[in-house]
């Protein structure tokens, strides 16, 4: 019975040993394939930036309002793709301080110019500087633009003169130079960033709101009829953004109250979205040929809804803009900041979300701008 025992033991840690050495084997097996895999996502995603860093090479791109906000994010991403990037600010201040801090990030191919494409004659201006200085503009960003918030019944008529000078005539007057160039060597992308405002109608934002829907037909109309010629036109819906726009924009009516509803909105983390993604979304767009693009949840399914249930969608934003502060028949207030010193803390996490805003897209700016001599101060 003992010799049995001692058989059995032993032909158990025989096969226990067996066991054990297969085991090692698949686990190793395991360990091979998992590595593999993970060796080949990363050769992936390293030959996929190296791609990305270079499928701008060469090329020219402007991009209007790129002192800070999207238009800087925009900036550094189409540089970090191998573009020569020049951006435009209404003022030299705002030039050099973007000039600055996107040299210090090590983007030396990027050059700042002053121009006011809300003047008839700034975008011809800046297009033959561009031409002279840098060469022919191979992709056309506009970008540039300002925020005004106020009741409708507060809100002044150069407000819509404003925004459509900044909003459409800008954008159609720099198309238009940049156009005869690009129709001659058979290619080139213009890219227009609209407003979810343009579709849907944003309470308090009448002015914005048209000059935006005022865009968007002019971009679908350009891109329609640019196809012919191999012009790639893209139409860019953004909702909001966490770009500190707030301490820029105008208000008009009860402005304390108008800027306390629009910066906490412009801060929130579910309305607000990131722009530095948003930036790389419309540069794979332009990489893409896209001819539309929609960025944040709002510009996706606000204009579904207020397409194919109006009812419904009326009665949302009317609901919306009856939380909203009463008319207060003040004139509009030039810049953000008198009100911005004003505004109480939002809390720990909205006031953390705005200093990081400002930081990063250079929204911090205090001095008031006179529009007296026709100037429009910058979103």
């Amino acid at each position: 019975m003992s010799e049995l025992n001692l058989r059995t033991t032993k032909m158990a840690k025989e096969r226990l040993q067996s066991l054990s050495r297969q085991t090692d084997r698949e686990t190793r097996a395991s360990q091979i394939v998992a590595g593999s895999f993970l060796l080949g996502v990363g050769l992936g995603v390293l030959l996929h930036k190296r791609r990305h860093r270079r499928e701008f090479l060469g090329q020219t791109v402007l991009i209007t309002g790129g002192s800070r906000g999207l238009g800087l994010e925009m900036v550094q991403e189409f540089s970090e793709r191998g573009a020569q990037v020049v951006f435009c600010a209404r003022t030299a201040d705002e030039v050099t301080r973007a000039e600055q801090l996107l040299h210090q990030q090590g983007f030396s191919n990027a050059k700042g110019m002053v121009a006011d494409i809300g003047r008839p004659n700034g975008p011809s201006q800046l297009i033959a500087q561009i031409t002279r200085e840098v060469g022919p503009i191979d992709i056309l960003v506009n970008n540039a633009g300002q925020i005004q918030v106020a009741p409708f019944v507060d809100t002044e008529e150069e407000a819509f003169h404003r925004c459509l000078d900044l909003f459409l005539y800008g954008p159609l007057r720099l198309s238009r130079e940049v156009l005869p160039a690009m129709m001659a060597s058979g290619g080139g992308s213009i890219v227009n960033i609209t407003s979810v405002g343009g579709q849907v109608p944003a309470p308090h934002l009448v002015p914005y709101n048209c000059g935006k829907a005022a865009l968007v037909a002019l971009s679908e109309g350009m891109s329609v009829e640019m196809d012919r010629y191999g012009i790639h036109v893209m139409t860019v819906v953004p909702g909001l953004m966490r770009t500190g726009s707030h301490r820029n924009a105008m208000f008009g009516g009860r402005r304390a109250e108008e800027y306390a509803w629009f910066r906490g909105a412009a801060l929130h983390p579910v309305l607000a979205q990131c722009a530095k993604s948003a930036a790389r979304s419309v540069v794979d767009g332009v990489a893409a040929k896209r001819r539309t693009l929609s960025l944040g949840w709002e510009a996706k399914w606000g204009p579904f809804l207020h397409a194919f249930f109006p009812e419904m969608s009326h009665r949302i934003t009317s609901a919306v803009e009856k939380l909203l502060p009463d008319a207060g028949a003040a004139p509009p207030l030039k810049m953000g900041e008198m009100v911005a010193q004003e505004a109480p803390p939002l809390g720990a996490l909205m006031d953390k979300l705005e200093r990081r805003a400002l930081e990063m897209h250079q929204s911090a700016r205090f001095s008031v701008v006179s529009t007296s001599d026709g100037g429009y101060p910058e979103a």
